[in-house]
């Protein structure tokens, strides 16, 4: 009733009965019989009929819920039913909702041991999957909605090797993914209401379960990946609009690291800055904010140099691959601007390798009312088996945003043509014996020395041409393209020249393909779920280019580029099946860099939404309706189709084989009869260890010692970084970061494609202070090799130097009495020299008074200086005494390198007088004492030496005090003082003056009381005397 009458009317109440009643571990389980979920079905039957009486008309606002286990869903069937049983209806018309917690675990037999393991182990949602299909299938056979009463990770420390771990898992970027992922799949699979557990909260003793550890938290991980879900970027204050109040925040902490989504960092880097700007831009709410504001945050652009979304360059490159042919023809480099195009712009162009990469002009101008221009790009032979060179281009303009583009430099060609290798008989030497022997693969060169082989199966070889001499003959290797371990067979697994990859390379010409043979259990058959993976770099994305296939005209997959986007596709066009037509998802993807790319199908016999999958990169980019697969009739093959496929204009290729070739590289290829999770293809992205070896690095040293007093300035270069990497996976990226305790005085910066590392602590530096910084250098790209990938530690030692010593003093007391006692020397100050561990240091006196003085004491125990004794002080004879101590390092500086001065005052100091002058004589008893009523000033007469103190004494000292310091001090009577001449007539107090040195001065008054007429007292025993109101006039008298 509570709920009906105070609820919002426009708010359902959600009623979930009890908390996991299924749980052993909790008491209401073991103590009640809701264990049993027959008996459970009766409640809510009860709980039902309940809220119906209640709620009437209102009564389809209550959501009653239905929870279980995920991992045993015979809880639910077993209340299902008994409901069904007990009402003879629907078991909707009782319940609307089954309910189960939804977590991503980790294995729970398994002690996991580092932070690698325990993030992959998150992100295997495979069980989660299962979970959720057979919730599906119940919920939808009895038409009922699907609840997660809680969700979010449940990584247990009894699952780690120490607790720490579950920390470091939370703050783990990849924890994103798994929330993200977590939903994903919650709404792929029909999923509604999902409760995170929780909002904020920590368990030590099981997991740290909230998404914030307290509520003073401004994010966190797992909070920011949550508000990503369900916001767009820009909304910094969470009221669901980005506007002008969102800018505020952001430009408040422009710049500034280690933030949140609630302080304007929506990508999740912890830094806001350009990328965060542009974000809000985009999706900025524009008729929530007014012109005004509009201005103030294009300035705050214009200001910090961050191009808006009308102002961006861009790169486009005709050939994602150049070889060294000296002869080949050039790549066009397009150089496109977005905006106004109204007045010309300057752009820059520069190469990270120009010992690979020639440009023709380094300098363009995009003409006024144009959008773009071209440059043409060459490789540069510079006669060096070096193998592919991967190299950046760069184009910057002022008030843009700059843009690059990664193109590959390869040696192919490299002293083309060679006359000494034509019609050579070229081979490839697997035992390296220098020979020819049989069964090794052999070529004949052409007329200008060029020379191909193929069908070269797995292994290493040296190259090498008969009756030539051969010194260093390359050595090259080909690695086995195949992930289900059968043959390959077909004729595109060719190399060129010395040009050999450890994938497959294609060259788009018609007729190339690679088909498995024998894979049956894989090729034929019927499918209801498949999943295939592979990664690509394509050498253009223009043409038409069939990169993977499987099956036939009726019924099959594919995966192709045309005209710059990535298609993958599916279709079973048979009537008497599920009659799927076809349908493909797309996206852009870039030539001349490694792709992950991967498919996923999950179907019935009926088509129905979201059964095909599209991954790129790792990342789900669209879904799309379909069926399972019947049988097909062809098996799969890579870079061409080996017979007829289709495609999303409607174009069928018919027993074809090899049209449409791939022009570039494959590899990794995997084909499965499982769907897989998104976090298994996100793992396979970040996983390509078959070509994306880890990072390494060397470091240059530049400088590594110096010395103290050496001229030292912020920005310093101390060391170059040399990242080697592969740089295979797209959008690569090694993270430098520096650690230890002198992190901070260090910086890592990018100097115009050098990275250096550079001084930013203090110029002046001290080797007794601290004779050596130390810093960590961290090199690591996520998800290759070990966490981190290179760790290299860099010293920075400080040499000593014989500095000049320096002196001062520490005086007790620069004043001195002449009455002091110098039969003996006294102590005058403390002697402050300062010097480093080198050279020896001389201290001496001079001065018109050195001879009065003199020095004790040890370099180890330090100096003093002393007066003399004998020394007849005499302030009126002598008032000061002055000295100098010197300091000298014969080695080094000057004659002395220091010296100080110092002045000694002799002080007399003369006892003080007191008198008390403009005295009271006398006053009444019944005079008043508010305000105060002043007795006399006290005149003090001294020499100001020492401190006055004054104080009160006398028989009635307690009924004075003294108010106001010397000089203007007086004496009052105090405010508070009882005056009654009958019992005190006279009043006597005497004030001293004390200074510390001498005898106490002191002066007495006495201040008489007047007696004033008191009203009459009557005392003794009163009797009461009765009167006759008619008697004459009585005098009574009390004694």
């Amino acid at each position: 009733t509570l709920w009906h009458g105070q609820l919002n009317p426009d708010r359902d109440l959600i009623v979930e009965f009890s908390n996991e009643v299924w749980n052993p571990g909790f008491a209401q389980y073991t103590e009640t019989g809701f264990g049993n979920y027959q008996t459970v079905a009766d409640k809510l039957v009860t709980i039902r009929a309940i809220f119906d009486a209640v709620w009437g008309a209102d009564k389809d606002r209550v959501k009653l819920v239905l929870a279980g286990q995920a991992a045993n869903l015979t809880t639910l069937q077993t209340a299902v039913t008994r409901i069904e049983q007990q009402t003879s209806l629907p078991a909707s018309d009782t319940i609307d909702a089954l309910a189960i917690a939804l977590y991503s675990n980790v294995n729970l037999g398994q002690v996991y041991t580092n932070l690698h393991d325990v993030m992959n182990g998150l992100l295997d949602m495979s069980d989660e999957r299962g979970y959720l299909e057979n919730l599906r299938d119940l919920a939808v056979t009895n038409n009922l909605a699907m609840y997660a009463y809680e969700a979010g990770q449940h990584l247990l420390t009894t699952s780690t090797s120490y607790p720490e771990l579950v920390a470091l898992a939370q703050d783990d970027p990849r924890m994103a993914l798994v929330y993200q992922e977590l939903v994903r799949l919650w709404q792929a699979y029909d999923g509604d209401l999902l409760m995170q557990y929780t909002f904020t909260g920590d368990s030590p003793n099981t997991s740290q379960w909230g998404l914030l550890l307290d509520q003073s938290e401004r994010g966190s991980v797992k909070w920011d990946a949550t508000l990503a879900l369900l916001l767009d970027q820009g909304d910094a204050n969470l009221d669901s609009f980005v506007d002008y109040d969102d800018f505020v925040i952001l430009r408040d902490h422009y710049g500034q690291s280690g933030l949140w989504w609630e302080q304007g960092d929506f990508d999740a880097d912890r830094a806001v800055g350009e990328a965060d700007l542009i974000a809000f831009w985009l999706n900025m709410d524009t008729l929530r904010v007014d012109a005004t504001q509009l201005a103030e945050i294009t300035a705050f652009a214009q200001t910090h140099g961050v191009p808006l979304a009308d102002e961006s360059l861009d790169l486009q490159i005709s050939l994602a691959t150049l070889a060294e042919s000296g002869t080949g023809s050039a790549a066009i480099l397009t150089i496109l601007r977005s905006g106004p195009t109204t007045d010309p712009v300057t752009v820059t162009l520069r190469t990270s390798d120009d010992s690979e990469v020639s440009l023709v002009d380094s300098v363009v101008v995009i003409p006024a009312n144009a959008s773009s221009v071209t440059v043409d790009v060459f490789a540069v032979n510079e006669g060096q088996f070096d193998g592919s060179q991967g190299v950046r281009i760069v184009a910057e303009a002022e008030g843009f945003a700059p843009a690059d583009v990664q193109l590959v430099v390869t040696d192919m060609g490299i002293g083309t043509p060679e006359p000494r290798l034509a019609g050579a008989t070229v081979y490839l030497d697997a035992n390296d014996n220098q020979q020819l022997d049989s069964g090794e693969l052999i070529t004949i060169a052409d007329a200008t020395g060029r020379y191909e082989f193929q069908l070269v199966p797995p292994g290493s070889y040296h190259v090498r041409a008969v009756g030539l001499p051969s010194e260093q003959p390359a050595l090259v290797t080909f690695d086995e393209l195949s992930r289900w371990d059968y043959e390959l067979s077909g004729t595109a697994q060719t190399a060129a020249d010395t040009e050999f990859g450890q994938v497959l390379a294609a060259s788009g010409t018609s007729g190339d393909y690679v088909t498995a043979t024998g894979a049956d259990e894989l090729s034929y058959g019927t499918s209801s779920v498949r999943s295939v993976s592979l990664w690509v770099n394509p050498t253009e994305t223009t043409t038409r280019q069939l990169i993977y296939e499987e099956g036939d005209a009726d019924q099959g997959l594919n995966v192709y580029i045309e005209n710059g986007e990535l298609y993958i596709g599916g279709w079973n066009l048979n009537a008497g099946q599920s009659n799927w037509t076809g349908n493909w998802v797309h996206t852009a993807i870039s030539a001349g860099a490694w792709h992950h790319v991967a498919l996923t199908l999950s179907g019935t016999k009926f088509v129905g939404p979201d059964v095909l999958f599209g991954y790129l990169d790792g990342v789900e980019f669209e879904r799309t309706s379909g069926s399972q697969l019947w049988n097909r009739s062809d098996e799969f093959a890579v870079i061409g189709p080996n017979s007829s496929t289709r495609f999303a204009s409607g174009t069928t290729v018919s027993n074809s084989a090899g049209e449409y070739p791939l022009n570039g590289q494959v590899s990794r290829l995997a084909v499965s009869n499982e769907f897989w999770s998104a976090a298994q293809v996100l793992a396979q992205a970040m996983s390509f260890a078959a070509l994306n070896s880890p990072p390494t690095f060397t470091l240059n040293i530049i400088i590594d010692t110096v010395a103290e007093d050496a001229t030292w300035s912020a920005g310093t270069t101390l060391a170059e970084i040399a990242i080697v990497d592969d740089n295979l996976s797209p959008n690569e990226i090694s993270v430098v970061a520096l650690s230890g305790a002198d992190a901070g005085q260090f910086q890592v910066v990018d100097a115009g494609g050098t990275l250096e590392l550079q001084w930013t602590g203090s110029t002046l530096l001290d080797h007794e202070a601290q004779s050596s910084y130390s810093v960590t250098i961290i090199v690591d790209e996520l998800g290759v090799g070990a966490e981190p990938d290179a760790v290299q530690t860099f010293v920075l030692n400080v040499t000593d130097v014989n500095e000049p010593p320096s002196v001062s003093f520490s005086p007790a007391n620069d004043l001195i009495d002449e009455n002091t006692e110098t039969s003996s020397a006294v102590f005058i100050a403390d002697i402050m020299v300062v010097d480093d561990a080198l050279g020896t240091s001389t201290i001496s006196l001079s001065g018109t008074d050195a001879a009065s003085f003199s020095i004790s004491g040890t370099p180890q125990s330090g100096y003093q200086l002393l007066l003399n004794a004998g020394v007849t002080l005499n302030a009126t004879a002598k008032p000061t005494y002055d000295v100098s101590v010197s300091v000298d390092d014969p080695s080094i500086g000057a004659t002395p390198d220091d010296s100080a001065d110092f002045m000694l005052t002799v002080f007399g100091n003369a006892a003080p007088t007191i008198a008390l002058t403009q005295a009271l004589t006398d006053i009444d008893e019944d005079e008043p004492l508010t305000p105060q009523v002043k007795v006399a000033d006290i005149v003090i007469t001294d020499d100001l030496a020492g401190d006055n103190v004054l104080s009160l004494s006398g028989d009635d000292a307690g009924l004075f005090e003294i108010l106001g310091n010397i000089p203007s001090a007086a004496l009052y009577l105090r405010s508070d003082a009882m005056l009654d001449y009958e019992t005190n007539a006279s009043l006597n107090v005497t004030v001293t003056v004390d200074d510390g040195f001498n005898t106490p001065a002191s002066d007495s008054l006495s201040v008489a009381v007047n007696d004033a007429n008191d009203p009459p007292v009557i005392s003794g025993a009163v009797v009461l005397v009765a009167i006759d109101e008619d008697a004459s006039p009585l005098t009574i008298t009390a004694a």
